[in-house]
């Protein structure tokens, strides 16, 4: 009985840590480089906004720098008056995003640059929606370059079936894994926060599961499930 019990609590242990596995938990945490992302899944379209430092649009989203530089890789803010939304088209350019199976066609709203101790909060679609629209960013007395900056970005699209499953995979880039800081909101997600590594290639899969397949709810399923094994089996004993 001592050896069967044993087992159950092996299985129970493993069922957890495939689970977590499974749920983007446990992985390499050695990131050098993180983004933030904010889902907001309304009835017709979906928006998401990104935010990073700006030196990661470049390493790891392959944009040009030349698009936020001027000469000698100093940021003039005073460039940025005419628009800045052909600069998120361009950074997002190199991500294969889909909806669902087929690709997705996101047209960025606009994008933003911050001094890095002016930036803004960055949790809810009005964060989002906030660090893209408001520009009170003055020029300072040294220009900056882009290691001063942080980049805000926001994209949207009006697929058939805004619930549909949402994926982003980034350009490969050398390196350590990337840390993503995720928030999804809609009918179906409630902003939780979510803390996932990408190793370089590896897809982001945003799912259109609902609460039934969150991270949490399915630990507890695995969970319970060996707990009732365990109870089966000392019942047998």
């Amino acid at each position: 009985m001592i050896g069967l019990a044993h087992t159950c609590m092996n299985l129970l242990r493993a069922a957890v840590f495939a689970t977590a596995a499974c749920c983007g938990v446990g992985q390499s945490a050695g990131a050098t480089e993180q983004i933030e992302l904010i889902v907001d899944r309304g009835t017709r379209g979906i928006e998401i906004f990104l935010g990073m430092p700006a030196r990661t649009a470049i390493t790891r989203f392959g944009l040009d720098p030349a698009l936020l530089t001027g000469t000698g890789g100093a940021v003039n803010f005073a460039d940025f008056g005419g628009g800045t939304w052909d600069i998120g088209d361009h950074l997002l350019a190199g991500v294969d995003v889909r909806i669902g199976r087929a690709a997705a066609e996101f047209e960025a709203t606009s994008l933003m640059v911050h001094l890095n101790e002016q930036r803004l909060p960055f949790e809810t679609p009005i964060d989002g929606l906030t660090a893209i629209s408001v520009c009170g960013v003055a020029q300072p007395a040294t220009p900056p370059t882009l290691d001063d900056l942080y980049l805000y970005a926001g994209f949207v699209a009006y697929p058939p079936n805004a619930q549909a499953s949402l994926q982003l995979t980034l350009p490969e880039a050398p390196g350590e894994s990337l840390a993503v800081t995720l928030r999804e909101y809609g009918p179906r997600h409630a902003g939780t926060v979510q803390r996932l590594h990408l190793v370089p290639g590896e897809p982001l899969t945003l799912g259109a599961r609902g609460w039934l397949f969150s991270p949490g709810v399915i630990l507890a399923i695995a969970a319970l499930i060996a707990l009732l094994v365990l109870l089966r089996v000392f019942r047998r004993a």
